[in-house]
């Protein structure tokens, strides 16, 4: 529910957390295979995951706009994937195939219209994986309630975040 109601304001911060994540797996995964089993192993895994941790989160943060490609197409593949998990076998490759060509059209799209991308994708995603989550504690899975809660979520998400962010050029005109 966060992210569909402070998308736009979270995605610098998931962007610098999922890099960190990465960096960490990275460098506590690679120094894991090459340090000796000793006493201190585990503690010198940490401390070299944390090391390439950090720069991997700066990094990530840098390069802005190739994180918001990926933070936009994973989401979106997620609730449009999550639509099609039922119980035919290629209803599900039907849901992993459409996931991907959205997610892919969403991540390009996020590029060009930045803030209304990203508040239209994380508002929806947001919404109808709250709304997944949500109706599964009630054991309801049918899709018009999922998509019907989710659209609901999906467009106070849009409301919320449209009121409490300003576009950058608003801000540049302000200073």
């Amino acid at each position: 529910l966060l992210q569909c109601l402070f998308g736009y304001k979270l995605m610098r911060l998931w962007i610098s957390v999922v890099g960190f994540l990465i960096g960490f797996a990275l460098g506590a995964g690679i120094s894991g295979l090459l340090i000796p089993k000793e006493d201190y192993a585990l503690f010198l895994v940490v401390v070299i995951g944390l090391a390439v941790g950090v720069p991997a989160a700066l990094i990530a943060n840098k390069l802005y706009r190739v994180a918001v490609f990926f933070m936009i197409l994973c989401p979106v593949f997620l609730a449009v994937s999550g639509l099609f998990d039922g119980g035919e076998k290629w209803l599900g490759w039907v849901g992993i195939l459409l996931g991907v060509g959205i997610g892919i059209l969403a991540g390009l799209l996020s590029l060009r219209f930045m803030r209304a991308w990203i508040i239209l994708s994380t508002a929806l995603s947001g919404g109808l994986c709250s709304a997944q989550l949500f109706l599964e504690l009630f054991r309801v899975d049918a899709v018009p309630a999922v998509l019907g809660l989710g659209l609901l979520l999906a467009l106070v998400g849009l409301v919320v975040q449209f009121k409490t962010t300003v576009p950058k050029k608003a801000e540049a005109k302000k200073g």
